[in-house]
C-alpha cells in the first residue's frame, strides 16, 4: 500500500452518505467518509443549546446534497477544511429562522472528514451562497450546476 494506517479513534460517529466524491480533496475512493465527534455530540446534547443538537439531524443531508462547497475556512487550523452549505426544505426545517437562511456544515480532514460544526446563515443575494462567503470562505470547491 506505501502509505500508514491509522487507527480510527472510537470517538468518531460515522455518517452515511450515499454518494461518491464530488472533488478531489473529498477522497480518492468510491465513498465518503464523514464523522461526527461522539464527545461533541454528547456535550451539545446535555449542555445545549437545544437548537444546535436538533440540527445534527440535517448534516447528513447536507453533505450529501450541498448547494457549494467551500475549501479553506481562513483559519490557521482549518486552511484544509471544507464549508458545505445546503438549503433544508420542507420536514427537514429545525429553525424558526430557517426561512432565507442556509444551513452550513464545517469539516475538517483528520482520519476522514469529521464535522466539527453547523451552523445558520442568511443567504447572500447569490442564490445558494451564505452571507460573508468571499471574506470567510479561501475557494469554491465545487457548485451544483
Amino acid at each position: 500500500m506505501g502509505g500508514i494506517l491509522m487507527a480510527m479513534s472510537a470517538d468518531y460517529l460515522k455518517i452515511k452518505v450515499a454518494r461518491g466524491p464530488l472533488f478531489p480533496g473529498e477522497g480518492q475512493c468510491t465513498d465518503c467518509h464523514f464523522y461526527f465527534s461522539r464527545t461533541a455530540l454528547d456535550k451539545i446534547r446535555k449542555d445545549g443549546p437545544r437548537w444546535k443538537y436538533n440540527g445534527c439531524k440535517l448534516v447528513p443531508k447536507a453533505i450529501e446534497h450541498p448547494l457549494v462547497v467551500f475549501e479553506d475556512l481562513r483559519r490557521e487550523e482549518y486552511t484544509d477544511g471544507f464549508c458545505y452549505v445546503a438549503k433544508p426544505t420542507g420536514g427537514d426545517l429545525t429553525s424558526p429562522t430557517a426561512k432565507g437562511y442556509l444551513f452550513l456544515v464545517f469539516v475538517k480532514k483528520e482520519y476522514g472528514l469529521v464535522v466539527f460544526e453547523w451552523d445558520w446563515r442568511r443567504e447572500s443575494g447569490q442564490s445558494g451562497f451564505p452571507e460573508n462567503w468571499r471574506t470567510d470562505f479561501g475557494r469554491v470547491a465545487w457548485q451544483k450546476t
